[in-house]
């Protein structure tokens, strides 16, 4: 086997076991760990260099092989060159779709983290809005009792200035008798005077 074709081998089986591992529902912690480690370490972006060098070998070599079947005339050797191409042609593509797929899981990852976030934030203003609402329930309760306690008092008070109105008209009516009968009195009395 040659070596072009032991190092495609290689990437290409690299490439397939990272794909594997993010295409996977049941591997999340993974994914994490592995989305992190790869868009963020220090250590994998030199592994990531190295492999963009190995992707642009395999884009040469893609062109190489191309142009290999092209001017070939013998089969074997236009079967290593179609073989080449293909491996070629399927690593770049494993490369786009793993960029791309670390791309989405990335932001998937990030938006999960913030709609927990947002669940979270929105179950504490739930909680807070529901204090709030019994707090303005028992103010309104308080309310509705103290208005009670005010129409009640009112109508005391109604009654009572109904009394009052009640025994300033008694005490009128009893000034104005006092006042005939002292009136009649002192006419009994003058007549009583007269008559003897």
């Amino acid at each position: 086997m040659e070596v072009q074709t032991t190092v495609i081998h290689v990437v290409l089986g690299i490439n397939l076991l990272m794909n594997v591992i993010l295409l996977f529902p049941w591997f999340d912690n993974v994914k994490r760990w592995f989305i992190q480690f790869y868009a963020y370490n220090m250590v994998f972006k030199t592994i990531r260099h190295i492999f963009n060098i190995f992707y642009v070998m395999i884009g040469v070599l893609l062109v190489d092989s191309a142009y290999k079947m092209n001017i070939t005339e013998s089969k074997l050797l236009e079967y290593q060159s179609q073989r080449n191409m293909y491996l070629c042609a399927f690593a770049i593509f494993l490369y786009f779709n793993l960029r791309r797929l670390v791309t989405i899981l990335d932001k998937n990852f990030s938006s999960a983290k913030d709609n927990t976030y947002i669940i979270k934030q929105h179950k504490n203003a739930e909680d807070f809005l529901k204090s709030v609402v019994d707090k303005y329930n028992a103010e309104q309760e308080k309310n509705k009792q103290l208005e009670d306690k005010i129409k009640k008092l009112c109508k005391k008070v109604e009654t009572q200035i109904e009394e009052i109105s009640q025994i300033d008209q008694n005490k009128k009516a009893y000034l104005r008798l006092k006042d005939k009968y002292e009136e009649l009195l002192a006419k009994f009395v003058k007549e009583t005077k007269k008559n003897k």
